[in-house]
């Protein structure tokens, strides 16, 4: 009879632990930029973001993803994995840091969160970004970014994005 007791306290035990009220753990989403280029020289890519709208702050080392990549005649993708969670408002791209590099051949720029996708494919790419005219021009007709060293010799091509593709991160992120 005490063991009919102490087995009937565990089974209501167990599943009054078991009903507790939990809530679901959402799981962390990530946002992710692919640049699938054509770029003849071993580089170095850099992508920068920011959380908030705000001309007036600078980008920051701390909000930056580097991939470094060999060199080849065909076209290869960048993978850029933003920490969980982030949803960017602007991106700053730059384009590599080696200065033998003449010309980099945009096929394709996207961005993926939480199973939706945005892409600008080829020259598509040039409505969505705005070069440093120090130090980069657009070739739209070839798809091309052309990085331009500095007369000093200074070396930093970089591609800014604009309204359109805040535009198009709110409608992926939503």
């Amino acid at each position: 009879m005490k063991l009919n007791k102490i087995i009937t306290g565990l089974v209501i035990l167990t599943s009054l632990v078991s009903c507790k009220d939990e809530k679901p753990k959402s799981e962390p989403k990530f946002f992710t930029v692919t640049l699938n280029v054509t770029a003849k020289n071993d580089d170095g890519f850099q992508v920068f973001y920011k959380e908030v709208n705000d001309d007036s702050k600078p980008f920051e080392e701390a909000n930056a993803i580097n991939v470094v990549f060999k060199g080849s005649d065909k076209p290869q993708d960048l993978v850029f994995n933003l920490p969980a969670d982030v949803i960017p408002t602007d991106f700053r791209v730059d384009v590599g840091n080696n200065k033998d590099t003449k010309e980099v051949i945009v096929n394709n720029f996207k961005m993926t969160y939480n199973n939706k996708n945005f892409e600008a494919k080829g020259a598509a790419f040039f409505n969505y970004f705005t070069p440093d005219v120090n130090f980069a021009k657009f070739d739209v007709a070839g798809s091309k970014i052309l990085p331009i060293v500095g007369s000093n010799g200074y070396y930093d091509p970089m591609v800014f994005s604009n309204d359109l593709l805040e535009s198009e991160i709110v409608k992926l992120t939503k």
